[in-house]
């Protein structure tokens, strides 16, 4: 019995002296340990700066505690990291959403859209302009607390009209969102930045109905693919992913799909599964992603395939900037540009390239921002 007892009160200092073991043969596996002499790290002070940082970084209860402070943080007090706006029912919402453009970041977004108009008419192309409102404006039944939906709405018909009052073919695509957002199948991802397959083609619906884009002759047919099952991408801002779930932010399911060709011609010998070149696609990762679908939606209700150049991480400007500065563009412009452009964006400066003029940009090696 007394070997018992002794063994009890000793296994706390065993646990602890084991686990302060492995932490620290982690910390002094890494690389940085050894700086390089010439640094002179030793002497001035930054060797011990890093092994703090470091040191905090390698330990390996670090994720479990992130992840557990996390959820204790969104329980008690209904909050994520800054990053993140916690809504009801597992909602959530990122905090770009909130920031507002002013006048001059407004117009100069509608400039530059006037002047990329200009650019693809004098190569023979239209540009359709499609425009989409703040998730926090259409999901407004989960947003909690003070958060400027109305001036987010107001905005997007600010940014809608003044693109409208210079000739450009802009589809309004808020009502359409509006309209199909359900309950029980909404247009915007509960858990993550982007929308829907069902959000997606609800605003292909109002770009064929704008009238902007002459129909094809072609007949294409829905074809689910693989459900797809993930994090949202605002769940990180909160907690760890094994633990998101018991706080009921549970994984997102959604279904892709694909348009396939039902036309006579297309089961003929002169068959090509090569897109149309007189449509294409440009915008973010809400274009860009085959999840959300969208290329598809198009293709299916315009009854034309398209090209989708679409880019994940660099935001609405540098996508269409690289796209008139390809050898594609200048030696064959395309009938239509469908250029997608989410509303949130106009209040983030990192979206504008660092470059001039127009044609250089596709170069810029600034950081993503989509």
């Amino acid at each position: 019995m007394q070997k018992i007892l002794s063994f009890a009160r000793t296994l706390p200092a065993v646990v602890f002296l084991t686990y302060a073991l492995v932490a620290n043969l982690a910390v002094l596996e890494r690389d940085w340990f050894r700086p390089p002499p010439e640094n002179g790290g030793w002497l001035n002070g930054d060797v011990t700066v890093a092994f703090g940082d470091q040191y905090e970084q390698s330990l390996p209860h670090r994720p479990l505690a992130q992840g557990w402070l996390g959820a204790a943080r969104y329980l008690l007090a209904g909050e994520g990291r800054e990053g993140v706006l916690v809504g009801r029912d597992g909602w959530l919402f990122t905090s770009e959403e909130t920031r507002l453009a002013d006048p001059q970041q407004i117009l100069r977004a509608v400039d530059h859209v006037s002047m990329i108009d200009r650019q693809l008419s004098a190569a023979g192309s239209h540009l359709v302009v499609v425009v989409l409102p703040a998730k926090l404006d259409i999901a407004r039944a989960a947003v909690v607390g003070a958060l400027p939906v109305e001036d987010m709405a107001t905005q997007y018909a600010t940014f809608v009209a003044a693109l409208s009052e210079r000739g450009i073919s802009v589809v309004d695509t808020r009502p359409a969102l509006v309209a199909a957002n359900d309950e029980n199948e909404p247009v915007f991802l509960r858990t993550d930045t982007h929308w829907s397959p069902h959000g997606a083609a609800s605003v292909a619906e109002a770009v064929a109905a704008s009238g902007f884009i002459p129909l094809g002759a072609s007949t294409f047919r829905r074809v689910a693919a693989t459900p797809v099952v993930f994090a949202g991408d605002l769940v990180s801002f909160v907690t760890t992913d094994p633990i998101a779930s018991r706080l009921g932010l549970v994984p997102e399911t959604v279904v892709p799909w694909v348009a396939e060709d039902t036309s006579p011609a297309a089961a003929g010998i002169f068959a090509t599964d090569a897109p149309d070149p007189d449509l294409v696609l440009i915008g973010t990762s809400y274009s860009a992603n085959a999840s959300w679908s969208f290329g598809p939606a198009l293709t299916l209700v315009l009854r034309r395939p398209l090209i989708n150049l679409a880019e994940q991480g660099l935001g609405p400007i540098r996508t269409m900037a690289a796209f008139v500065a390809a050898d594609s563009f200048t030696q064959a412009a395309p009938a239509t540009v469908i250029w997608e452009f989410p509303v949130r964006y106009l209040a983030d400066p990192g979206i504008w390239p660092d470059v001039t003029p127009i044609m250089a940009l596709a170069s810029s090696g600034a950081p993503s921002h989509d």
